[in-house]
């Protein structure tokens, strides 16, 4: 009795109760089937190492998914530092280029350009949008013209920024959250950031800052499992599904399938 607190000693003045004598068997442990490859996932795992050893940098992660299905086939993380948490969910990075493919494709999905539109690169000049002047990367295309087609392919900033700005700011980021950006994914893999896009203020973007640089993958934050999520989208030719890690669960004889589902 001594090792009980004292609020609770008249509730157990006949004596503390012996939980043991009451116990049931255990209930089978379910059997879990999940979408990862097992060759793959230690093939990634070996790449990410080899990365680690050759480039030294603070984080690597690596996602392989399945477009058709949203199944991933492999995931995994290596850090130079400790981390909390799981990097995959919680990591949140500038996705930069890799993001000008997602604003191409809702450019053409909202008809405001074509893959053959030509635009201006400004190779000969500085790119300017307002007050702000907006460089290149190495490796620019060298014309004065280009298709959009081109200006995706080349990764040209001037180009994703023209057909950006011919986009509605309120229109952009609905179709950004509609893509699963700026919000928790519900992965089940431990806690999850969920990225960011700037807000609107009163109803838009300031088009020389936050709307040019969207439109090249700057001022937005994402998480690897997001990213890869909308890029899948895309990909499956606009069809939105979640990425699954889970296919089905079987306890006592029960067969529980997680489905695919439609898509959006």
């Amino acid at each position: 009795l001594r090792h009980v607190a004292r609020d609770r000693r008249p509730a157990w003045a006949g004596g503390v109760p012996n939980y043991f004598e009451k116990a049931a068997d255990g209930a089978v442990a379910p059997e879990i089937e999940v979408t990862l490859d097992a060759h793959l996932q230690e093939t990634l795992h070996r790449e990410l190492g080899d990365l680690m050893a050759s480039h030294g940098p603070a984080l690597a992660m690596g996602i392989i998914v399945d477009i058709t299905s949203g199944d991933v086939l492999a995931l995994d993380t290596r850090s130079r530092y400790p981390y909390s948490g799981f990097a995959p969910v919680r990591h949140v990075f500038t996705p930069g280029s890799t993001f000008k493919a997602i604003i191409m494709a809702l450019a053409l999905d909202a008809g405001v350009t074509t893959e053959h539109d030509e635009y201006r690169t400004f190779a000969d000049s500085v790119f300017r949008v307002g007050g702000r002047s907006i460089s290149e990367a190495e490796g620019a295309p060298p014309q004065a013209r280009i298709t959009a087609a081109e200006g995706l392919a080349y990764s040209c900033n001037a180009v994703l920024v023209q057909i950006g700005l011919k986009m509605e700011a309120s229109y952009l980021r609905g179709r950004l959250l509609d893509l699963g950006y700026a919000q928790a994914p519900g992965a089940g893999l431990g806690p999850e950031l969920p990225g960011t896009l700037p807000p609107l203020k009163n109803g838009t973007w300031s088009e020389p800052y936050a709307h040019a640089s969207v439109a090249f993958g700057h001022e937005v934050g994402v998480t690897l499992w997001q990213h890869a999520a909308a890029l899948a989208t895309l990909l499956r030719g606009g069809v939105s599904r979640p990425l699954r890690l889970l296919r089905s669960m079987e306890r006592d004889g029960e067969i529980y399938d997680y489905d695919l589902g439609p898509g959006k």
